[in-house]
């Protein structure tokens, strides 16, 4: 993954509504909850914020929340 500029909150559920991911709802507090069109065991909560995401957490939720592979992942990366 180090291969992309990590993106900022809000780039990143922008590029997550692009390849299928539809905003449910914001949580309360600063998160985002998305959940995949068509497979609904995957899903993200993302901090809407304009700061960089760090790295442990772009693995934390490709792992345990989105559960896709990194290549997956970094498809989603290059539309941040």
């Amino acid at each position: 993954m180090g291969k992309f500029k990590k993106p900022t909150g809000k780039r990143f559920i922008r590029a997550l509504t692009k390849n299928n991911y539809e905003i449910k709802r914001y949580c309360e507090g600063s998160h985002v909850f998305l959940i995949h069109s068509s497979n609904k065991n995957s899903f993200a909560v993302v901090p809407n914020t304009t700061k960089t995401l760090k790295q442990g957490l772009l693995e934390g939720i490709r792992k345990d929340q989105m559960k896709i592979s990194m290549e997956e992942f970094e498809t989603i990366l290059r539309d941040c």
